[in-house]
């Protein structure tokens, strides 16, 4: 019986200690994978999306703005910058992707600036006493403008997270990229400057003629594919070269697209045959950020009056021939 009972005692020793081995494996292994490394960041444009498992993960957007929104347990409170700096805004969005509910996924976030600049999020340092912030109850209008959102929760399938990173810069920087990563994945999204798509669908169609000038009238769609808003710009219009006209761009939010019509006058008469049309989209600083040419033919046309004459002649011409 002693020797049955050394012999289980040795085997409960040792299943003892293989489970406290095991344990360890498995506390070993979680902690080298934690300490791993974050996969190769992926290069992305701003609109475009990567798959992290079940989320589809997509920056939209960026602005610059002197106040932000931000909500405490006693509501909406107003930060300034301070002097010398500014505030860099990135909306980025989660849609879960998969068949079942899923938590929103945490994303942390980092921007560069021009002059090779790095930054973190930016959170007040001591919450609405942050001084130097001059901090405030927000109101309604400055929610709706300034107001920066996160979502965490559950997320139903189909179902979207927008959530808005903030960065403080310096004032004479502009945010060129974001390093993201989700859950291990890590992305880097370009920040471009704004940038033009002119939609292909463009025609030219003649007014009629004033104060004795022929008009043509381009219709023409453009839009903001950049991450940043175009403030302030204009759209020039040459004809065989030579400047004719200008439209003002007075804003665009990344993504949003505007009609315009412009007006070319011929201020000299145009011979026949084919003539182009080239209009340049400019930003406030005068670079070039879009170019369309388009091709349009002109044929002389009989004016009304003549055509008259013509069919009254071969009326008459029709008549005679039957006379005889």
């Amino acid at each position: 019986m002693l020797k049955n009972r050394n012999k289980n005692g040795l085997m409960n020793h040792m299943m003892s200690k293989g489970l406290v081995f095991g344990v360890l494996v498995v506390l070993f292994v979680a902690i080298v994978a934690s300490l791993s490394p974050v996969g190769a960041a992926t290069a992305k444009e701003i609109g475009s999306s990567f798959i992290v498992n079940d989320f589809d993960v997509k920056v939209r957007n960026v602005k610059v703005i002197d106040y932000v929104a931000i909500e405490y347990s006693g509501g909406y409170y107003l930060f300034e910058h301070i002097p010398g700096r500014k505030f860099a805004i990135v909306n980025i969005t989660t849609i879960n992707i998969g068949k079942t509910e899923h938590y929103a996924p945490s994303i942390y976030a980092s921007i560069t600036a021009s002059k090779g600049y790095h930054f973190g999020e930016w959170s007040a340092p001591v919450g609405v006493h942050s001084e130097e912030y001059h901090p405030r109850k927000a109101t309604k209008d400055e929610i709706e403008k300034y107001g920066c959102y996160y979502k965490s929760g559950r997320l139903y399938p189909g179902e979207m997270a927008s959530d808005d990173a903030v960065f403080e810069i310096p004032e004479d920087t502009e945010p060129l990229w974001v390093n993201i990563t989700v859950q291990r994945v890590q992305a880097i999204v370009d920040l471009v400057n704004p940038k033009l798509r002119l939609e292909p669908a463009i025609d030219i169609k003649e007014a009629k003629i004033q104060k004795g000038y022929r008009h043509y009238v381009v219709n023409m769609t453009y839009q903001n594919i950049g991450g940043l808003e175009l403030v302030g710009g204009k759209a020039i219009v040459y004809l065989d070269e030579k400047e004719v006209n200008y439209e003002e761009i007075y804003s665009l939010v990344p993504l949003e697209s505007e009609i315009k019509e412009l007006t070319i006058i011929e201020k000299e008469e145009l011979p026949e045959g084919e003539h182009e049309v080239k209009i340049n989209f400019l930003d406030k600083r005068g670079n070039e950020i879009g170019e369309k040419i388009l091709k349009f033919e002109k044929i002389e046309e009989i004016p009304g009056f003549e055509i008259v004459l013509a069919l009254a002649g071969l009326l008459a011409v029709a008549y005679l021939l039957r006379r005889r």
